[in-house]
């Protein structure tokens, strides 16, 4: 909702809109900026579009028609080895908006086809990303990529670090703390195979 003040004008019915993380704030938002002869209808696109919902009909910004949709969660990808490959095509194929970075470039250029963005910076995998899945050799790679590569860093307060790689418990417990210190979730999930 930054683009508030971009707001249709007064003469247009319809209105799309990207709720965020604190709905209630945002919705108050638009209904204070909204012209006097609000849109007859409402598209919210999000997760929370249900409870949004709700809370427009509390606060009194009721359109004539809602349509309520979810999109895809934006999914940062660090490691695009053999099990790396298959997991971001997956996701990709399954509509998510994909970002993937790998120590070799050419391993995550094979993901471009089914609609991933390949980047050369791993921290730019995580800019906009609702989750960022580590899938990495080791512990002092993930370290070195999550935390020294600045990953958490860019990404959104509130995110979700998943580390799917086969590492120590000291190193997941590490980076855990570092994730809450940066307000982010961490999720250590490794996989076997």
């Amino acid at each position: 909702l930054d683009a508030l003040p971009a707001l249709p004008g007064a003469d247009r019915r319809e209105l799309a809109l990207s709720i965020g993380p604190n709905p209630f704030r945002d919705l108050l938002r638009v209904f204070f900026t909204l012209p006097r002869n609000a849109p007859t209808r409402v598209t919210v696109h999000d997760v929370t579009g249900r409870r949004v919902r709700l809370l427009s009909d509390w606060i009194g910004f009721a359109p004539a028609s809602w349509e309520v949709g979810m999109s895809k969660a934006a999914i940062g990808f660090v490691g695009t080895g053999i099990m790396g490959y298959q997991m971001a095509r997956r996701l990709a194929e399954a509509g998510h908006p994909v970002t993937a970075w790998n120590r070799s470039r050419e391993k995550a250029e094979r993901l471009v086809p089914f609609g991933v963005t390949v980047v050369d910076d791993p921290a730019a995998v995580a800019e906009g990303a609702t989750a960022v899945i580590c899938m990495l050799s080791d512990g002092a790679t993930c370290d070195a990529v999550l935390i020294d590569g600045g990953v958490m860093a860019a990404m959104p307060k509130g995110g979700m670090v998943i580390n799917m790689a086969s590492i120590s418990v000291e190193a997941a417990q590490g980076e855990a703390a570092k994730a809450a210190e940066m307000g982010l979730g961490f999720l250590d999930a490794p996989v076997s195979g």
